[in-house]
């Protein structure tokens, strides 16, 4: 099963197929990338934002489509946030439908605007499966940020994803961020 954004090129989907392999696991060398970024921060100054972004209602899409279209869906998706984040950001798939965008030297407002604009991109593009049938996504994003000065960060992660599930109990599709 391919999956195409409705303006992309119809050819064989491999292009998205390999952006999605790029970013599938959430392994420890992200774990390292977070702790090498915050400890960069506290040695030279700054901030870094962490984003947790997960598929609306991912579960219909494996029910009504089924499971190779909801592979599709998540290496379409990869591909977009790919597309849309600094080469310096960190990109990985914490399991099931869910992401995590690190982004290093970007403060809270920055990343904010950075989910903000990957939820609208989302849920403007219609995807398209092989068979031809259009369908839209949405996602809903939870965003931590952290600077030099700020408290000891203790799960910047753990609170990334709160947020990410107080934005899916707020209604879905939209982006909580911490407060300034």
């Amino acid at each position: 099963m391919r999956i195409f954004p409705v303006s992309g090129n119809s050819g064989s989907g491999s292009r998205h197929q390999r952006a999605g392999s790029n970013c599938c696991q959430f392994k420890v060398k992200h774990a390292l990338k977070l702790s090498g970024s915050i400890a960069a921060i506290k040695r030279h100054g700054g901030c870094l934002s962490l984003a947790c972004l997960d598929v609306d209602h991912f579960k219909q899409i494996n029910d009504v489509y089924g499971h190779p279209a909801g592979d599709a869906v998540l290496q379409s998706l990869a591909a977009t946030i790919k597309s849309r984040v600094r080469e310096s950001d960190v990109v990985a798939r914490t399991g099931g439908e869910e992401f995590v965008v690190l982004m290093p030297q970007t403060g809270r407002n920055s990343g904010l605007r950075l989910a903000e604009s990957l939820r609208e991109t989302i849920e403007s593009q219609p995807l398209r499966l092989d068979t031809g049938e259009r369908f839209f996504l949405t996602i809903s994003a939870g965003v931590v940020a952290w600077c030099q000065g700020d408290e000891e960060p203790s799960d910047l992660l753990a609170a990334c994803d709160r947020l990410l599930y107080e934005a899916k109990n707020s209604g879905r599709n939209i982006v909580v961020a911490e407060q300034a």
